[in-house]
C-alpha cells in the first residue's frame, strides 16, 4: 500500500481520483498554506550497482495555476526517509490532456528495500496537483556499456528500404567509468 503523510497537517492531502490517478488539492479554507504532502510508495527491493528508471506522468488542473512537486527516495516509509533526490523540484503546467512525462534514475548505493515519495510542493492558493502512470523499469547493470557516439543514419540512395549505419562504439559504462572491453555489438 501507498503511504499518504499530511505533513502540513492542514487535512488536504492525496487521495485516488477513480481512474488510477492520485491528486492531491489546495487548501481552500487557508489560502496561506503551501502544499507540503506525501505520496510514498510501497516498499521496492534494489539493488546496488544497478541503474532504475522512474517515470511518471503530472499534470495541474490548470495552467494557470501551475504546480510543483519534487521526487526522493530512501529506505523508508516516512518523509523523514526520503533522503535522496530522484526529480529536483519542477513546476508542471501541462494538463489531463497532454501530461508532463518526467522520467529519472535510481541508483542505490547499497541493496536494500527503498520506497519512492511524491512530494507535493505548491505554492499556497494553487489548484489541483495530479501523478499517474509510475512506472520503475527493472535495473540494468550499471557497468554495462554507455552509449554510442556519432550515430549516423544514412537512407539508401536509390529509395529501397535498407539504410547504412555508422556509430562510435561506447568508452564509458553508464556509470560513466571507462569501459575495458566490449565482446559484442548487436
Amino acid at each position: 500500500d501507498w503511504t499518504i503523510d499530511d505533513s502540513n497537517l492542514d487535512g488536504f492531502t492525496w487521495m485516488p481520483t477513480g481512474d488510477g490517478a492520485m491528486m492531491i488539492s489546495y487548501n481552500s479554507e487557508d489560502n496561506t498554506a503551501a502544499m507540503d504532502d506525501w505520496l510514498i510508495s510501497p516498499p521496492l527491493k534494489l539493488e546496488a550497482g544497478k541503474s532504475y528508471q522512474l517515470s511518471f506522468a503530472a499534470f495541474a488542473k490548470s495552467a494557470s495555476y501551475p504546480e510543483k512537486i519534487e521526487v526522493k527516495y530512501g529506505a523508508g516509509s516516512a518523509p523523514g526517509n526520503m533522503t535522496h533526490t530522484v526529480v529536483a523540484p519542477a513546476e508542471i503546467r501541462a494538463l489531463a490532456e497532454a501530461p508532463e512525462y518526467l522520467e529519472a534514475t535510481i541508483e542505490p548505493e547499497a541493496d536494500g528495500n527503498y520506497c519512492i515519495g511524491f512530494h507535493a510542493i505548491s505554492a499556497a492558493n494553487s489548484y489541483y496537483l495530479y501523478v499517474s502512470r509510475v512506472i520503475v523499469e527493472a535495473g540494468v547493470s550499471t557497468d554495462a556499456p554507455g552509449e554510442v557516439a556519432d550515430l549516423v543514419v544514412t537512407p539508401d540512395a536509390d529509395g529501397s528500404l535498407s539504410a547504412s549505419i555508422s556509430f562510435k562504439a561506447p568508452s564509458l559504462t553508464i556509470a560513466g567509468k571507462p569501459l575495458a572491453s566490449i565482446s559484442r555489438i548487436q
